[in-house]
């Protein structure tokens, strides 16, 4: 599994090693020390995906289905669609660019 870490965190790192000595007296060993001692991020993947709607014989209701895992849902019209995939968790809001 990759481990994250913060930005800020790296930064700090390299203000250390740059405040300490310079990079050719530091052994590889030493910055992987440092960069290793860096807490990881809580974080995890977003899954992305769309609902696709799908032919539904029902007059008030919209069937839908996870792009990412294939999960029916059956929504009713006056609601609007979930932002979240209840079985896989994919992210079914627009991507922010």
């Amino acid at each position: 599994m990759t481990d994250y870490i913060s930005r800020e965190a790296a930064k700090e790192v390299c203000a250390v090693i740059a405040l300490t000595s310079t990079v050719r007296e530091m052994t590889c060993g030493e910055v992987k020390r440092m960069v290793e001692s860096i807490p990881a991020a809580d974080v995890r993947e977003v899954v992305r995906g769309v609902w696709c709607p799908q032919p539904s014989d029902l007059e008030n209701c919209t069937m839908f289905v996870c792009s990412n895992c294939g999960h029916m849902i059956l929504i009713s019209n006056d609601r609007e669609e979930l932002p979240y995939c209840g079985n896989c968790g994919a992210d079914m809001r627009e991507e922010q660019t």
